[in-house]
């Protein structure tokens, strides 16, 4: 199975091509132990060219490494990561179409862009309700981890230990931070929890649009077409996702 892949996409008669590739030039990050005995495995990377100018990243996603490009493993991630790169070339060139556009920053972007939309308002969520358990002065708060987002164990269920820990912890939310994790929570209904799939949506998904369009198709459902309450929920959203890419986004 050949997993380099010519994406046939131009930004200005500029081809953009995403290699991926076992980087066999540093040291092997371990070994895998199998009926054909030990093998040495590597680091995934990909090399990115676009307009003749090329850099290397390494994956984002995994956590490890592999002996080979056909492990099962590496066969979902690469996909999901070359589309996440693709993305963002398209979108960066998009908004300065008359610009140049360097390679050389695109390591930090990757590694910022490819975040999930999911974790980015969780993570944001819970830095607010740790400030909130804060204000309570109950000894309590030291003995919640506000760092172990999951699945099992995200905002609300925080949120719902704050409020059997500390006595009347409901007048520690003010009204943007009830609006929105009523926000997140929608998001939630909606999309679920896909952490463990390699097709959820990433912040680059929220900003060329394509995400943008899925929350709000799902709104309507849930809001009944309410379009003031699916442009206030969309806002939000989009907010916490301005505040995360403020330091990485060229242009808005």
């Amino acid at each position: 199975m050949r997993f380099s892949i010519y994406l046939g996409r131009t930004v200005k008669k500029k081809k953009i091509t995403i290699k991926p590739f076992l980087n066999t030039y540093i040291e092997p990050v371990g070994t895998a132990t199998d009926e054909k005995g030990n093998r040495k495995i590597y680091a995934l990377y990909y090399k990115v060219t676009f307009d003749r100018r090329n850099t290397q990243l390494k994956s984002y996603y995994t956590t490890g490494g592999y002996s080979t490009l056909e492990d099962s493993i590496a066969k979902q991630i690469i996909p999901f990561e070359v589309k996440i790169l693709t993305k963002i070339v398209d979108y960066e060139t998009s908004l300065n179409p008359d610009r140049e556009y360097q390679l050389s920053g695109l390591k930090i972007k990757y590694e910022t862009y490819i975040e999930s939309v999911d974790y980015t308002l969780d993570k944001f969520l819970r830095a607010k309700l740790w400030k909130a358990t804060q204000r309570t002065n109950h000894t309590y708060h030291l003995a919640l981890k506000f760092d172990n987002y999951s699945g099992m164990t995200n905002v609300f269920t925080l949120l719902e230990i704050c409020d059997k820990l500390f006595p009347d912890f409901d007048k520690y939310i003010d009204k943007t931070f009830r609006e929105e994790l009523e926000g997140f929570k929608l998001y939630h209904k909606i999309f679920g929890d896909k952490q463990f799939e390699y097709n959820f949506a990433t912040l680059i998904d929220w900003m060329d649009g394509t995400h943008q369009q899925a929350f709000e198709e799902g709104l309507k459902k849930l809001l009944r077409n309410d379009t003031k309450a699916i442009a206030r929920t969309k806002e939000i959203v989009n907010r916490i996702v301005l505040e995360r890419l403020k330091n990485v986004v060229t242009e808005l």
